[in-house]
């Protein structure tokens, strides 16, 4: 019941609703739209930290959850075995947190967010692995700015990018490379696909995520976005490029 299609479209609509009144929270708290989604990864990476989890809901004074949040995600980058140059990107992206007014400076702003997340998005993810949620995420947050249109940023929908993995026949051998990675929509839907058909075999997933997904991506705020979608999947070391 619970890997059905209709409660995955039950459970995606909730997201989905949840997302937009997400967005609107972050918009008054006035944080930029091109902030949100990274906001996002870096709670959901900190979040598979047991001593974050735990922790988080004890920080009394706004400024040291926020510098609490970020460094953990640093570390768990750092403990999946990152190259520094990528972590240094990652890290820089992530810092505006520290210093954002509503985050630092407002008390319960930011713990609420993260309690809101572990509630609402991890669950989601836990439930149905392998979906790009952080891409899904983005477009809502940028479906009214058109900050990212005039980049070119048009985010390509779950259902169209695991349609392309299957007419692409990917499979546990195959080498999946996405030059435009974006989130990582492409990456995520064909991982999904590769690891179905090893059937369990622990050695071989691994090896598919270390080795067999390969992305590249301009842009330092989507990188991050991507790596963050690539450690959410239980892998930090995808070649994000």
């Amino acid at each position: 019941y619970i890997k059905s299609p209709e409660k995955f479209r039950q459970d995606y609509d909730k997201l989905l609703s949840f997302s937009k009144e997400l967005n609107e929270k972050l918009h008054g708290y006035k944080i930029l739209e091109s902030d949100r989604s990274l906001l996002i990864g870096c709670i959901l990476i900190a979040l598979e930290s047991h001593a974050f989890l735990k922790s988080y809901k004890d920080y009394s004074k706004a400024d040291d959850l926020a510098k609490f949040l970020v460094d953990t995600a640093e570390i768990q980058f750092k403990n999946s075995g990152i190259q520094d140059q990528k972590l240094k990107v990652v890290k820089s992206c992530f810092d505006f947190i520290k210093t954002d007014k509503s985050l630092s400076t407002v008390h319960g702003i930011l713990r609420e967010i993260i309690t809101d997340i572990d509630g609402n998005v991890n669950t989601f993810i836990r439930t149905h692995k392998y979906f790009d949620v952080l891409g899904q995420l983005y477009i809502e947050f940028l479906r009214y700015a058109n900050s990212d249109k005039g980049l070119g940023i048009v985010l390509t929908p779950p259902h169209i990018t695991e349609f392309m993995a299957e007419l692409a026949e990917v499979n546990k051998d195959s080498v999946v490379y996405d030059s435009c990675t974006g989130t990582g929509g492409f990456l995520v839907s064909a991982m999904k696909l590769m690891v179905k058909d090893a059937k369990d075999d622990q050695k071989k997933i691994s090896n598919i995520k270390q080795h067999q997904i390969v992305g590249v991506e301009y842009q330092s705020k989507i990188f991050t976005l991507a790596c963050s979608n690539m450690f959410i999947h239980q892998d930090g070391k995808t070649s994000i490029i």
